[in-house]
């Protein structure tokens, strides 16, 4: 699946593609009941090609932006397993 560098979210703004080479992550989250938490997060090529996904559910009471945080982390851990290093 690829997506144009003109596309839009539902909020309005552009996806803008990384830098050849490397990979974008964009992480999202919910908090159930106020005990659990889902993270998932998508990571992109410069074509806007899916090149991994990861998703994780928890036992935590966070907040929704501390919950996207971490649902980043949970990205950066799956990239650097798949053999994705930090660019620079």
């Amino acid at each position: 699946m690829k997506k144009a560098e003109t596309d839009e979210g539902n909020n309005g703004n552009k996806w803008l593609p990384p830098d050849p080479g490397m990979i974008k992550l964009n992480s999202d989250a919910a908090c159930f009941g106020g005990s659990e938490v889902g993270m998932g997060v998508v990571g992109k090529d410069e074509n806007g090609t899916v090149v991994m996904v990861a998703s994780k559910r928890c036992q935590a009471r966070w907040v929704p932006e501390i919950a996207e945080a971490r649902g980043m982390v949970v990205g950066w851990e799956v990239a650097g397993r798949i053999g994705f290093t930090r660019g620079g």
